[in-house]
């Protein structure tokens, strides 16, 4: 059996005051922070109202909400519909419990808290029915809560909602504000980015959220996204480009260039080795427009690079975005894989005729040091089977040409994917005529 490689955690165990069960804790200080005029920010208890909501919500029970209320919460579609066709239903525009929470987010709290529970002799649980239910009944989609959150915000920043795409769907072709702001000025496109919620960012920038609206301290998506992980770049990076008109990178997304079917065991191009197709067939129909701009790896559009291994003490990289979302700031994230924060890892048993693969450079904020010395590239693949460093003095010229293709044609200016021609231990040819979408890692 192969060795497993061990998983570390960076999520930072929150601690609770508040009860669990014993129902909502709206404390007096809350009530004076939120009660502040505009926006809150760092200067006027931001911080210190983002830990009491989730903290007051721990004491969360369903017997502080109507009948109806625990309907929608538990995704009840017989006693909903019920209750509309009989008129015992409250009015929509209704908001339950201490935490001023209007149906449409029961509805999204219930679908994250029960998703697809089946309890023997209770109700299925259907929370989008219900939600389509209520929504062709005229349900007012943009109730803000205590805190001005929506069950858009809400639908945003989970990752285990039952029906999670299509609920988000229902919510945004349904009139929902995708750039409602909430107490502290956030959008719900600030808490998917926050949140690293791929899907939430895909389907609101693909519903004109605005990445230029500032929170409470000015903080823009377009600001910050770059640093809230690769996954969320790729994702943010991926509209920017639709949204400027210009043609999409070579593999935006791991799709066949012709039929555009999403699968993991695409075909790379032996030509170019930029463009993927799903079958020979696919391969053959659109070869006689692709072989116009199929470029192979030479002088003219490729470079080779001299990898250096540093020192093993000091080879490990950490995920600074996980690190932050995790410890600084509490919020839920994905166990990695330690090898997977590996700086320095020579190539193993490559062929003699060497191994195609897509990496990613990275170039130094700050290229050369006062006393005249420069910093280095970090290279490395997704598995992280092939890590190294590029120093400017061993290969001049071509540190110098990735350095100012990855300024230049990439939306970061930091960072860079490009398809490679790994040759040895210590060579590696970079494709940099053409410069890949940013992905996921």
């Amino acid at each position: 059996m192969p060795k497993r490689d061990p998983r570390f955690n960076f999520t930072r165990e929150p601690t609770w005051t508040t009860k669990p069960g014993g129902g909502y804790v709206v404390t007096e200080e809350f009530k004076r922070i939120l009660a502040q005029p505009g926006f809150l920010n760092d200067s006027n208890g931001a911080q210190r109202a983002l830990k009491l909501y989730p903290d007051g919500s721990m004491g969360f029970r369903l017997d502080d909400f109507s009948m109806f209320g625990q309907a929608c919460f538990c995704g009840n579609v017989p006693y909903v519909e019920g209750a509309l066709r009989s008129g015992e239903a409250p009015p929509l525009s209704t908001k339950e419990s201490a935490y001023e929470q209007g149906y449409a987010s029961l509805v999204i709290l219930g679908s994250q808290r029960l998703g697809a529970m089946d309890v023997p002799g209770a109700p299925k649980t259907e929370h989008l029915a219900v939600l389509e239910l209520l929504i062709a009944r005229g349900l007012p989609l943009d109730l803000p809560d205590i805190a001005g959150y929506t069950a858009l915000q809400h639908a945003a920043m989970q990752h285990s909602l039952q029906d999670h795409e299509k609920i988000l769907r229902k919510l945004l072709t349904s009139g929902a504000d995708v750039n409602y702001q909430n107490k502290w000025g956030s959008t719900p496109l600030h808490g998917a980015v926050m949140r690293a919620n791929v899907l939430g960012i895909d389907l609101l920038m693909e519903h004109g959220a605005s990445i230029d609206l500032p929170d409470g301290n000015g903080y823009t998506v377009r600001g910050f996204y770059n640093k809230a992980g690769p996954a969320v770049n790729a994702a943010i990076e991926k509209w920017l480009t639709r949204r400027s008109g210009k043609e999409e990178a070579p593999m935006t997304g791991k799709r066949c260039e012709r039929c555009g079917v999403s699968q993991k065991d695409l075909k790379i191009c032996s030509g170019c080795k930029t463009v993927q197709y799903c079958s020979k067939e696919c391969q053959r129909a659109v070869w006689s427009t692709h072989k116009k701009g199929c470029k192979t790896f030479d002088n003219s559009t490729s470079v080779t690079l001299i990898a250096h291994y540093r020192d093993s003490r000091f080879a490990q990289t950490l995920p600074i975005a996980t690190l932050q979302r995790g410890i600084a700031a509490g919020l839920p994230t994905d166990s990695i894989p330690m090898g997977q924060m590996r700086g320095n890892q020579a190539p193993t048993n490559l062929p003699a005729s060497g191994k195609q693969a897509v990496v990613k450079i990275q170039i130094p904020p700050v290229l050369k040091n006062p006393d005249g010395s420069y910093n280095d590239m970090m290279v490395y693949t997704q598995k992280r089977d092939f890590a190294c460093m590029v120093r400017r003095r061993d290969c001049p010229k071509e540190f110098d040409r990735v350095y100012d293709v990855i300024r230049t044609k990439t939306i970061s200016q930091l960072k860079g994917y490009f398809s490679a021609e790994i040759k040895s231990r210590d060579e590696f040819a970079v494709k940099v005529s053409e410069v890949l979408a940013s992905q996921p890692w």
